[in-house]
């Protein structure tokens, strides 16, 4: 598949798809970029890869979230809602998929499990 050039940035997680670990990378760049739908889509993509990679799917939560240029205050009733149960679910499959993790990783799912304590918006 023809794909945007990204360059060579990447952080190996635990997969054995290459594909889930090339998806992986460019979520993370995308991320690193602020383009967070696009983070999004690369790493469901890994999770297509490689159902059973933790960080593919800490990766959909840490890219759903709040950031610098979209706070949580810009997230309207309905999108935060919804947010707050993709982020919730999606960082919960990585804590279920993390026995096979590096410890780096185990600590990057548990500091988002942190963030994302619970699968409803609080008011």
């Amino acid at each position: 598949m023809d794909y945007y050039d990204l360059g060579r940035h990447g952080r190996p997680v635990t997969t054995s798809s290459p594909e889930a670990q090339r998806w992986f990378d460019r979520g993370l760049v995308w991320t690193y970029a602020f383009h967070h739908e696009e983070a999004v889509a690369c790493f469901e993509a890994a999770v297509a890869a490689d159902p059973d990679c933790a960080m593919a799917h800490w990766g959909i939560a840490h890219a759903l979230g709040p950031n610098y240029n979209k706070p949580w205050e810009a997230f309207d009733a309905e999108e935060l809602t919804r947010t707050v149960d993709r982020t919730h679910a999606a960082v919960e499959r990585a804590h279920a998929l993390a026995g096979r993790a590096t410890p780096v990783e185990r600590a990057l799912i548990g500091a988002l499990r942190a963030r994302y304590p619970q699968a409803s918006a609080v008011e």
